[in-house]
């Protein structure tokens, strides 16, 4: 557990306390190992790219989030996609997901059999109900995908921690529960298919930020200035697997700080096992596109001209799946423009 001094508390109301760090990333590139992860819109995300870039993403936990194309581009259809999920058929879904293979849109389908998908949903979700998370679970067990689920425990809508957070019933910022339960080691433990050492104490100077510039695409991308990456020690020479972990709606760093990159157990478990991770950003925006609660792109504002019966946000040709690819790549390739001068020091609203 790590305690904040009261003046870098302070720090927290008004942005990222950063220090001087000569790190050099010159070597540092990742592996042909991908995989994602998100809750809530991020989930919703997290579904997106699995499906569209199947060939190179492996597995995907999606913590209490919607179906793929559910919402079909109509934020009225997106309400029922949380809820009842009356409109949605996992048949349907996956003639949807045919489509856009058709069209050469999305990976070819047969890439998810045996693909790692791990699904986690709370039993008093009053956001994402259950039920159509488990829509979104046949959808892929359709497709072939080896799916492990966990739907048991008494959780809101929350990402589940052993170690920080609410209580894990309570539904409040930062949308982070203290469950009992290490959700991002269990659902990593089965996209990644290997048991993982336990978490271990992260280092503040293996978290940096990059550039998101270069990655907007179109003008209703909503992406942030700046992403996040953690690099383990052991990963600055060596070329290690990579995850993106897509943060929620109301969790950007505008809202809750770094609470999502420290508070959800991905920073331990990487740096134990060797695992980069990468945590993208959107931003609220209150005008165009209409985004005010800062969430990824799962219903189509990010569409410059809604067009209903040629929806692209939900394939390889969405600005916001674009983006996310083309950092996939340079990191890949020893090309992601991380800021190597300056190392992101622990700063937060709360304490580890």
């Amino acid at each position: 557990m790590k305690f904040l001094p009261f003046y870098l508390m302070l720090l927290s109301l008004i942005g990222v306390a950063l220090s001087k760090n000569s790190t050099d990333l010159s070597g540092f590139k990742t592996s042909s190992s991908v995989s994602v992860s998100g809750i809530s819109s991020g989930g919703a995300m997290a579904v997106q790219m699995v499906v569209a870039h199947s060939s190179i993403i492996s597995g995907a936990g999606i913590f209490a989030a919607p179906p793929y194309f559910c919402a079909r581009g109509i934020l009225q259809t997106a309400l029922d996609c949380m809820t009842t999920g009356f409109s949605v058929y996992p048949t349907q879904l996956k003639l949807a997901a045919e489509g856009y293979e058709a069209l050469g849109l999305i990976d070819k389908l047969s890439n998810l059999i045996k693909s790692k998908i791990y699904f986690f949903s709370g039993k008093r979700d009053s956001v994402v109900w259950s039920g159509i998370v488990k829509k979104s679970q046949k959808f892929f067990e359709k497709l072939g995908a080896d799916v492990k689920t966990e739907y048991d425990i008494s959780a809101e809508h929350t990402f589940p921690t052993d170690f920080f957070g609410n209580a894990c019933s309570k539904l409040k910022t930062p949308y982070i529960g203290n469950c009992d339960y290490d959700g991002a080691k269990h659902s990593l433990e089965h996209i990644l298919d290997r048991t993982l050492e336990p978490k271990v104490d992260y280092k503040e100077e293996n978290l940096y930020t990059f550039s998101q510039e270069k990655y907007k695409i179109g003008l209703a991308h909503s992406l942030g200035e700046s992403g996040l990456i953690y690099v383990p020690d052991n990963c600055k020479e060596n070329e290690c697997d990579l995850h993106i972990a897509f943060h929620g709606c109301d969790q950007t760093i505008g809202e809750i700080g770094l609470d999502y990159v420290y508070g959800t157990g991905y920073l331990g478990i990487a740096e134990a096992n060797n695992i980069v991770v990468l945590f993208p950003q959107v931003i609220k925006n209150q005008v165009y596109p209409y985004n005010p609660k800062g969430c990824w792109d799962w219903w189509g504002y990010s569409e410059l001209v809604p067009k209903p019966a040629d929806f692209l946000y939900p394939t390889k040709k969405g600005s916001q799946i674009q983006g996310v690819y083309e950092m996939i790549v340079d990191a890949q390739n020893g090309n992601l423009p991380i800021d190597t001068e300056f190392a992101i020091k622990n700063f937060t609203k709360s304490s580890y």
